[in-house]
């Protein structure tokens, strides 16, 4: 199995298409289940690498929010996205901050 690391939100004006994009490739990759072990790692808008199950669920929620049909759902829906995104803002209740080290010997 491949591992794929999914690099998505940033800093720029482009933050919340960055995730509309990343959810569609998450889907997509979800797809290939047996073939790719897919990693989200979300960049807040004040800079902190966040991965884990809060993330997930923000590409989860927006990509369900998207293709619901139900009007009343899928507001329900957009709320919810909202919610989660200014959590993870916050840094979420169970994201986990990440860091890239410059240095090739530090693991983690």
């Amino acid at each position: 199995m491949k591992r794929v690391g999914l690099i998505f939100g940033s800093r720029s004006v482009e933050h919340e298409i960055s995730i509309t994009t990343a959810s569609k490739a998450y889907e997509a990759l979800r797809q290939l289940q047996g073939e790719y072990e897919t990693l989200p790692i979300y960049l807040s808008k004040a800079g902190a690498w966040l991965t884990g199950p809060a993330v997930e669920r923000l590409l989860t929620t927006e990509a369900e929010g998207r293709a619901c049909r139900e009007p009343s759902r899928r507001k329900a829906l957009q709320e919810q996205y909202k919610a989660q995104l200014e959590s993870l803002q916050r840094g979420g209740d169970d994201a986990v901050q990440q860091c890239l080290a410059p240095d090739p010997t530090v693991r983690g």
